[in-house]
C-alpha cells in the first residue's frame, strides 16, 4: 500500500508538471499564432505543436500509468477477466492485459481469458509484446479447452497466414469445414462456410 501511495504521489506531481508545461505551451502558441498574421514564424510553430502534442501524449500516459498502479488486488479469475473487458473498452491494452495474465495465473483453464489475451497480442498491443506468435499459442491453448469454437479456429487460421504458416492454416480451415464446428454463435452457418473454403482457397494459392 505505501508504495502505491508513493507511486500515486509522484505521479500526481508528474502529471501536474505536464499541465503547467501544456498551459504554457498553450500560451505561447496563442501569441505566436497572432503574430504569425504578421511575421509568419512557420518553423516555430510547428515546433511547438509537435512539444505540445507530445506532453499531451506523455499526460494521457502517465494517467493510465496512475489508473493501473491504483487496481485493487481481485479475489478469482473471473473477476480479473470482467475488469479486462473493461480496460479494454476503455482502450487501456496494458492494464488489460495484466488483468488477463492474472486471471490465467489463477485459473490455467479459463478458456475466455486466453481468446482475450490472444486478440489482445494482434490486434492491441506493440508486437513488440509477442504479435502473432503469442497470439497463435494462445488460441492453441483456447482450443485445447474448446476445441469446436468457430471463431478461436478461424482467428488463429488468419494469424497462421500472418505468420506465414500456410499449411497450418489449411488444416485449421479444413476443420472448420469439415470437423464437429460449433456455429451457433454465428448468424449465418452456410455464409461461415463460404467464407472458409474461400479463405482456404486463398491458402491454397500462397
Amino acid at each position: 500500500v505505501q508504495t502505491l501511495q508513493q507511486q500515486q504521489t509522484s505521479l500526481t506531481e508528474q502529471i501536474q508538471q505536464m499541465r503547467r508545461e501544456h498551459d504554457d505551451l498553450t500560451n505561447r502558441l496563442a501569441v505566436l499564432s497572432d503574430a504569425n498574421r504578421r511575421l509568419d514564424p512557420t518553423a516555430e510553430l510547428l515546433k511547438l505543436r509537435s512539444q505540445s502534442g507530445m506532453l499531451r501524449q506523455q499526460l494521457a500516459d502517465s494517467s493510465n500509468a496512475k489508473a493501473h498502479s491504483e487496481q485493487p488486488p481481485l479475489s478469482s479469475a473471473q473477476e480479473y477477466c470482467e475488469r479486462a473487458t473493461r480496460h479494454h473498452i476503455n482502450h487501456e491494452y496494458e492494464a488489460e492485459l495484466d488483468d488477463l495474465n492474472k486471471a490465467i495465473a489463477m485459473d490455467p483453464k479459463l478458456a475466455d481469458a486466453f481468446f482475450g489475451r490472444g486478440s489482445l497480442y494482434a490486434m492491441d498491443l506493440p508486437k513488440s509484446f509477442g504479435g502473432y506468435e503469442k497470439a497463435v499459442a494462445d488460441l492453441s491453448r483456447f482450443l485445447e479447452l474448446k476445441p469446436d469454437d468457430c471463431a478461436a479456429r478461424h482467428n488463429r487460421a488468419l494469424w497462421y497466414e500472418q505468420l506465414n504458416q500456410f499449411d497450418n492454416a489449411i488444416a485449421d480451415y479444413t476443420a472448420l469445414i469439415e470437423g464437429n464446428t460449433d456455429f451457433s454463435h454465428v448468424g449465418n452457418k452456410d455464409k461461415q462456410l463460404a467464407l472458409e473454403y474461400h479463405y482456404r482457397g486463398r491458402a491454397y494459392q500462397w
